[in-house]
């Protein structure tokens, strides 16, 4: 047995009866929120999704800060269903490799040196001297009362 993995007991199997899983099927580790009043309850699931108990509390708060970390664990079914238990082994994966969701600073300069590029674009294509200059008809236009008033005859 590798020595990563863990022996383990999913306990309160026949609550969740008829679900159950069967040796050697994968089985997963899920923390459900209904369960949230008990802070270490971590569900376990068979390959239906469906729930078959809760681990071992003595595991759960060992795995539960490793969960909160990020890392991810493969379970397999090692004994069948016995005394309302199920045996299981679980495998630490480690933290899966995630490409981060900001750019690096490398990779932030070239986009804010692109966006300057666009910028400067967009300025020519905006060039005041390409605007047209409308003229005004000024004969059907009234003349401003002050102006009338300010004239001598």
């Amino acid at each position: 047995m590798p020595e990563d993995a863990i022996e383990a007991e999913v306990i309160g199997t026949e609550e969740f009866y008829p679900h159950t899983a069967s040796p050697g099927e994968e089985v997963k580790l899920y923390r459900r929120l209904e369960d949230m009043y008990k802070p270490n309850a971590i569900a376990v699931l068979n390959q239906k999704d469906e729930p078959i108990g809760y681990l071992d509390p003595s595991i759960a708060e060992e795995i539960l800060v490793k969960m909160k970390e990020g890392i991810k664990f493969r379970c397999v079914v090692t004994g069948k269903e016995e005394d309302d238990k199920i045996l299981i082994r679980i495998f630490e994966l480690g933290k899966p490799e995630i490409e981060p969701a900001y750019p690096g600073e490398e990779e932030l300069e070239e986009l804010l040196l692109e966006e300057e590029e666009d910028e400067e674009e967009e300025l020519d294509v905006l060039n005041i001297s390409a605007v047209p200059i409308v003229e005004i008809d000024t004969e059907d236009v009234p003349i401003p009362i002050e102006e009338i008033e300010g004239e001598e005859e």
